[in-house]
């Protein structure tokens, strides 16, 4: 995808060196877009193998607001629990407002409504969270019979976060389009602190010397159930041809 190598290619050209959050130098440019119209196909990066179960096992904890006492209230507990009291110690509130179900509901009664947003961002609890959240929100825009979807990143690694969220979005935007029965229509991404390890700059730099090939389809399995009991189990990817994988362990999204 073009949208994901110029990301690339412009943090490579253009970026700056900093110390990163985890510790170690990292190349970072701020403020970089995706944009990716679905009837092309599904968005997964040819130019280096991407393991799609990762994607998928990560959108279907947050489908399902999986979250333990050692990650806290993390994404998914915010996307189905939002600032619902964590423990004895957390001033959040005692009843529950599910985000994504919300959404869905609107989808079939109010698609048109504007207000259509998912917050991964609760300041009241972020010191509880393991990790606090790269991923901040989501929107979703209905046009006509069609269905669009936003994402905002606060820090995006390029060379595997990005990839496999522009993947759990995508899928995300499929199951909400499958689900309301509407179009998929542009799944667009925002990233404020893109950035690339410096282990990874040659494997990077490699990636633009490969030419993009056929973006693969899915079928979500939604036969199986609603989309609120979504599992990856149902999940299959058709037609995936990318070029051999590249090594870019830890994987960070």
């Amino acid at each position: 995808m073009k949208s994901y190598l110029d990301i690339l290619d412009n943090t490579l050209s253009n970026g700056r060196w900093k110390e990163s959050e985890e510790g170690g130098k990292v190349l970072s440019f701020f403020g970089e877009t995706f944009r990716h119209e679905m009837i092309n196909g599904f968005p997964l990066v040819t130019t280096n193998e991407i393991p799609i179960d990762l994607a998928w096992a990560g959108l279907e904890g947050l489908i399902h607001g999986v979250t333990s006492s050692k990650l806290g209230p993390i994404d998914g507990y915010q996307w189905r629990r939002f600032n619902q009291t964590y423990d004895e110690n957390d001033d959040g509130c005692l009843s529950q407002y599910d985000q994504l179900k919300r959404i869905v509901d609107a989808l079939k009664t109010d698609p048109t409504d504007t207000t259509l947003i998912c917050t991964s961002w609760n300041p009241v609890q972020l010191e509880k969270m393991s990790l606090k959240p790269y991923r901040i929100l989501w929107n979703v825009v209905v046009s006509g019979d069609t269905l669009n979807l936003a994402w905002y990143q606060r820090s995006a690694e390029i060379i595997r976060g990005i990839p496999i969220n522009i993947a759990l979005y995508g899928t995300l935007l499929l199951l909400l389009a499958e689900t309301a029965g509407l179009k998929p229509g542009t799944l667009h991404g925002t990233f404020a602190d893109c950035y690339i390890r410096e282990a990874h700059i040659l494997e990077a730099e490699k990636q633009l010397d490969r030419e993009p090939r056929d973006l693969p389809i899915v079928t979500l399995g939604l036969n199986s159930g609603p989309m609120l009991q979504w599992s990856r189990k149902n999940a299959t990817l058709h037609n995936y041809n990318p070029h051999p994988r590249l090594d870019f362990s830890p994987i960070l999204l």
